[in-house]
């Protein structure tokens, strides 16, 4: 598009990611580098979040989609040469793309299936490795000294290792559950238990109404004493407020310890998550010094870009086991898949 209409024209771009339980979009329109409007929207659906961009309403701008690429059956190899056995790779039919010195891999299969999935709506515009994003932030930092670079959203994982912009090896990871999501299910630890047994809920029922029929009978019998006995009603009212305003207390008690045992299991589904993702690094720098095609460099620094907070116990975890301080540079996984598209389309200009 010419660069008078850019300045006219507002141009949609939009970022997605579909995983199993949180398919997110965002969405940004541009009037030439001025954003005018975003959205964010999470879809439990894959298909929920397609007819939404389907249905969305773009007044016929221009507009590019832009997925993450987040198939295990991916990776980076450190040289230009045709030899994809030597690094493992196997006999798959791939798709390579050249990333400076690298080329970087994935499985012609996922290319294909996700060309026909967005088929109709013209096909994907970029299919975006988290490979690219990471090497994009690399060229940003200009480090001369050997370091690994790490890049993490939500379940995905990608590493690489580069000195003076030259990519020496990398790797990636996803990993296929996630703790956080796992103990969303997990709030009420007895619901199978219960759920197993209907006689004893049927049981629990029926005494619970001869309970509340019991007391009915205790207040009316306890009423006419007072009222024979000359006692003032008002008092037994009193009272028997006071045992209400008691037991709404006392739920108000359980909502809040609920919402207390909720939080923790929250943070220790991500403590979980985070000493995964820790573990794998460990394990990943160990490979690369034992691999014949790394050139045995050691890493100095460790520089870790990611959308989610990682917990600090987990990152002096990290330092300890490799004598790296993790350098946490936090960005957001969505503008800059948005930023990317800008450049490659010279919309940056």
């Amino acid at each position: 598009m010419m660069p008078f209409f850019r300045k006219i024209i507002p141009q949609i771009f939009m970022a997605i990611v579909l995983e199993d339980k949180k398919n997110v979009l965002k969405i940004c329109t541009y009037r030439d580098k001025t954003l005018i409007g975003s959205l964010e929207k999470i879809f439990d659906q894959d298909k929920q979040l397609m007819t939404y961009v389907k249905n969305y309403d773009k007044k016929f701008y221009p507009y590019r989609i832009a997925l993450f690429l987040n198939s295990q059956e991916q990776g980076i190899i450190p040289n230009l040469s045709q030899d994809y056995e030597a690094f493992g790779v196997g006999k798959i039919s791939i798709k390579t793309l050249i990333l400076n010195n690298a080329q970087l891999y994935t499985a012609t299969e996922h290319v294909e299936y996700y060309d026909c999935q967005w088929e109709e709506f013209g096909g994907l515009d970029f299919l975006f490795s988290p490979f690219a994003l990471l090497y994009y932030l690399i060229q940003k930092e200009q480090k001369d000294k050997t370091t690994l670079f790490v890049y993490k959203y939500s379940q995905s994982l990608c590493l690489m290792v580069c000195k003076a912009g030259e990519i020496l090896i990398g790797g990636f990871k996803f990993f296929e559950k996630n703790v956080n999501l796992e103990l969303e299910d997990f709030e009420d630890p007895l619901g199978n238990l219960q759920d197993e047994s209907g006689e004893e809920h049927e049981e629990e029922k029926q005494n619970s109404a001869d309970e509340e029929l019991s007391l009915d009978d205790f207040q009316e019998n306890s009423s006419q004493e007072n009222s024979s006995d000359g006692g003032d009603p008002l008092e037994t009212n009193a009272e028997m407020d006071s045992g209400v305003d008691a037991g709404m207390e006392d739920e108000k008690n359980d909502d809040a310890t609920g919402k207390d045992e909720k939080i923790e299991l929250e943070e220790l589904g991500q403590f979980g998550s985070d000493m995964e993702l820790c573990r794998h690094i460990i394990s990943s720098i160990e490979k690369f010094y034992k691999d014949e095609h790394y050139g045995g460099d050691f890493i100095d620094e460790l520089i870790f870009f990611t959308h989610e907070d990682i917990v600090p116990s987990a990152l002096d975890f990290l330092e300890n086991e490799t004598f790296l301080s993790p350098q946490i540079k936090k960005i957001n996984h969505f503008d800059l898949t948005i930023e990317l598209m800008r450049k490659e389309l010279n919309f940056d200009l």
